[in-house]
């Protein structure tokens, strides 16, 4: 049996479709136990809608956070593949069958999938679909683990806000699981469809991979950590104009090296997926994302200087198994 764990919180807008789109799967041998994070708005009552489903079961957290509530989901579950969906997000109706199939391979461990765009009316939510797939690594709004894989790797880190999912990805690579990324492995989710949004969700990103590349230093992107330095020597250059406006043009090619770096890799990435004609967007929406990366990496570093938050130390199999 497939046990699909859902978290929950203030997610009434959405939550109904992504418990609809699990219900409704052509593999049928499957439960859903759904994780109610102590929603304040209406999300309890949408949920309540499906609980004469007997496949349904709602376990309830005192607003612990997005790593704690699923692992409570786990502990909670039945089945022995562990396959962990957002609330946000909704099921290709074949996905728990592509799923099985994959995991009918004994050797599979985890298996993930691209996460595709709900809301495709928007340019950026369209761009954003073509730079993330497929993924790199499982996506925690779209993976699956076996029980014991997942227990093994000791489950998703509490102390972790953001990012928890690529840090329990990595320790399952470091333990030696076969994890297995599918393109029939499909859900749609609500990309951000504004600047605003998108460097919202890009802070909270940064935190996550400030702390992630603590516990995994290999898990460095070189890609947005390439523009660390850029960006910095660009903000510390701008201060200059104020002692003479000339010297913008400092600024104003530091900053243009990073936006060639941008562009040449979106232009490669938008060929590849038949869309050469997204590169400009898909180029802006890099930029921004490393700009937003940056800085919630960085709040993050300073908050650990400031002695209000603590470094992860950095994890290997062993010393994990022994704590």
């Amino acid at each position: 049996m497939i046990s699909v764990v859902t978290t929950v919180y203030n997610k009434e807008k959405t939550v109904s479709d992504c418990i609809g789109s699990i219900l409704c799967q052509d593999h049928q041998d499957l439960e859903l136990v759904i994780v109610d994070d102590e929603s304040t708005d209406g999300s309890a009552e949408k949920i309540a809608a499906f609980l004469d489903d007997r496949r349904v079961r709602v376990v309830k957290t005192n607003h612990v956070g997005h790593s704690c509530a699923k692992n409570r989901g786990a502990e909670k579950a039945t089945g022995e593949i562990l396959y962990f969906i957002d609330a946000d997000c909704v099921a290709a109706p074949n996905c728990l069958s592509q799923l099985k199939t994959l995991f009918d391979q004994a050797d599979v461990s985890c298996v993930g999938g691209e996460l595709r765009a709900l809301n495709k009316t928007h340019l950026i939510t369209r761009a954003i679909e073509i730079i993330q797939n497929p993924p790199s690594h499982l996506v925690g709004a779209n993976a699956a683990y076996r029980r014991e894989a997942f227990g093994k790797a000791g489950g998703f880190d509490e102390r972790m806000k953001f990012g928890e999912d690529v840090d329990l990805y990595w320790r399952a690579k470091k333990l030696g699981l076969r994890c297995h990324i599918d393109s029939t492995v499909s859900v749609r989710t609500i990309h951000p469809h504004t600047i605003l949004d998108l460097l919202r969700q890009r802070f909270r990103w940064g935190i996550g991979y400030a702390q992630l590349t603590e516990k995994h230093p290999e898990a460095v992107v070189r890609k947005i950590h390439g523009s660390f330095p850029w960006i910095s020597l660009t903000l510390l250059s701008s201060p200059l104009t104020l002692l003479d406006l000339r010297l913008i043009l400092i600024s104003l090619v530091l900053g243009s090296v990073n936006v060639l770096r941008f562009a040449y890799l979106s232009a490669s990435v938008a060929k590849r997926a038949g869309k050469g004609s997204y590169w400009p967007i898909m180029t802006l929406i890099e930029l921004l994302n490393a700009i937003a990366y940056y800085s919630g990496y960085h709040y993050w570093k300073l908050l650990e200087l400031a002695g209000k938050k603590r470094p992860l130390r950095p994890w290997s199999p062993q010393p994990y198994g022994k704590s």
